[in-house]
């Protein structure tokens, strides 16, 4: 898990296991009812709001970046096509 944004948060288990009661095994151990029970009333938090924000703002880089080399290919494909008439033309 260590690429999920959410384990950065130090408290992500309680706002995990706050945020799905059906769930019953965290980081391979059990959660059972003592440890659900025993999780601050404010332990779950934003945990949807924070993962979409995270999610959105990944989401937004890794399109920026597509466009980017999207623009480099085609410029350079433009390149090499003036570059081939430009020998075209001088070889006559």
């Amino acid at each position: 898990m260590d690429k999920n944004p959410l384990t950065k948060d130090s408290d992500y288990v309680n706002k995990i296991i706050s945020n799905l009661p059906g769930l019953k095994y965290l980081d391979y151990l059990y959660i059972d009812p003592i440890t659900r029970k025993n999780i601050p009333d404010d332990g779950g938090g934003e945990l949807i709001s924070d993962i979409t924000e995270e999610t959105k703002e990944a989401e937004k880089k890794q399109e920026e970046e597509e466009e980017r080399k999207k623009w480099q290919e085609n410029n350079i494909d433009a390149l090499y096509y003036y570059e081939n008439k430009l020998l075209e033309s001088s070889e006559i």
